[in-house]
């Protein structure tokens, strides 16, 4: 429930129909939801979390973002 702003430092990415390419700003309202992610370049992506303004509605760092190292990519959700 919470939101999210993405900002795409390298790499194209394609969510649901639309291309984003670096440079690009895309705001994630609350409740946070994702549409379908796909990229074939690979990339960055800063992703800031914060309170959803209207839900309330926490960030999720546990096990996410708060990581010692970085899993192993079989490990990664990478159907999505």
């Amino acid at each position: 429930e919470f939101a999210q702003v993405w900002y795409i430092l390298k790499g194209d990415f394609k969510i649901d129909d639309n291309l984003y390419t670096p440079g690009t700003m895309i705001f994630h309202p609350d409740p946070h939801f994702e549409g379908q992610f796909e990229t074939a370049t690979g990339g960055e992506i800063l992703i800031v979390q914060y309170p959803g303004p209207t839900t309330g509605g926490r960030p999720i760092y546990a096990g996410r973002f708060n990581m010692e190292k970085r899993r192993d990519i079989a490990e990664e959700r990478t159907e999505l």
